[in-house]
């Protein structure tokens, strides 16, 4: 083969479509790790039809016992999960406004480009995205929450009101947006390879009820995934409809998910737990402690044992923060999570018995 077939092959490459079964569980032995974070999502990515080099028929994830230091499987506490959803839900409801401020700089740095300088261009764009004026973005405004984006010379610093002074900054603050709404959804008690692999067009309304519907792959070995519907609460289906809105807005193909990241992006493929680490980094209360200081790293699987838990204390009547939080009027939303998903309705049940017991003593 020549150097010059060698590049043109290198296009179409693929490492693990063509791997045996025999192979691959070769593969998933000798990197334990990468099997259990990578094989549920790389199904997903694959049905979902954004990733082509999968055999994924046959794969299923290896297993390895849990690092007897890891916080992976703890719960946030209340104060954590309350912050956080709060300083969701504004970040979701601030979206539309963002999202036209953000739109109408660079519309306009399309329509001056000819003939200008970058930097000429930039300052103007700066201009007419810092004389944006709505209800939640406003100088007397606060956003009731401290963020921390690209501001001057792009360097990241908190920012507590409008208007941000670089169309960059805005850009990171839609991601922040965007990830605050993956974060609302997943107060449905799913995993963040389902979420990431939700279809655009993914409500559902079943007996006058809502229901997320889409493929689930971590306890099953259809390559396909199986489709399950996780009940929607009113926070999440406003998530929904803010993300779709988004997703309209920033692509030309239907999907669900925008993938932010510019350049660093090289998949085109949103990598969702990452951002929830990232925005517990870099959102707030408004007296500047961020997320992830008030009770460590915050993950999809750590949010995941919150919500089991908040579920199992609110059966038990020993805590009403998911109620308080979620604006939950109806406790058969609560339940329904028990009932789309067996291993939640589990850790639900041994959490139900442990309140049961230390209240019998």
């Amino acid at each position: 083969m020549t150097a010059e077939t060698a590049v043109r092959s290198s296009a179409v490459l693929k490492l693990f479509a063509g791997l045996s079964p025999d192979e691959m569980e070769d593969l998933k032995t000798r990197f334990p790790t990468w099997s259990n974070a990578a094989v549920s999502r790389l199904n997903a990515l694959f049905a979902a039809g954004l990733f082509d080099d999968w055999p994924s028929a046959y794969v299923g994830v290896k297993k390895f016992a849990k690092r007897t230091e890891s916080r992976a499987s703890d719960h946030l506490s209340d104060e954590a999960f309350t912050q956080i959803i709060h300083c969701a839900i504004l970040l979701s409801h601030m979206q539309p406004e963002l999202l036209a401020a953000y739109r109408r700089a660079v519309i306009y740095g399309q329509a001056h480009s000819r003939g200008k300088r970058v930097s000429v261009l930039q300052e103007e764009q700066k201009k007419v995205l810092s004389s944006w004026r709505s209800p939640r973005l406003a100088p007397e405004v606060q956003f009731g929450f401290t963020v921390w984006v690209a501001g001057e010379d792009n360097v990241v610093k908190p920012f507590e009101s409008w208007p941000l002074p670089t169309v960059r900054g805005a850009k990171s603050l839609l991601h922040l947006c965007q990830t605050a709404n993956a974060i609302l959804l997943l107060t449905t008690g799913m995993r963040v390879g389902e979420l990431s692999s939700l279809p655009f067009d993914c409500a559902r309304i079943v007996d006058g009820r809502s229901f997320l519907t889409g493929p689930s792959f971590k306890d099953n070995d259809d390559g396909s995934g199986v489709n399950r519907h996780w009940p929607l609460p009113k926070v999440a289906a406003h998530a929904l409809s803010s993300q779709q809105e988004l997703s309209r807005a920033m692509l030309d193909d239907q999907q669900l998910w925008v993938p932010f990241g510019g350049g660093k992006n090289t998949t085109g493929v949103p990598v969702l737990d990452n951002a929830i680490s990232m925005f517990a980094k870099r959102v707030g209360r408004e007296a500047q402690q961020k997320l992830s200081e008030i009770d460590g790293k915050v993950t999809p699987h750590r949010f995941r044992y919150t919500i089991a838990r908040l579920i199992a204390l609110s059966l038990t009547n020993a805590s009403q923060v998911l109620f308080d939080v979620l604006g939950h009027d109806d406790v058969e939303v609560t339940l329904g999570y028990a009932h789309q998903d067996p291993k939640l309705a589990e850790e639900i049940d041994r959490i139900r018995s442990e309140v049961m017991v230390v209240r019998a003593k």
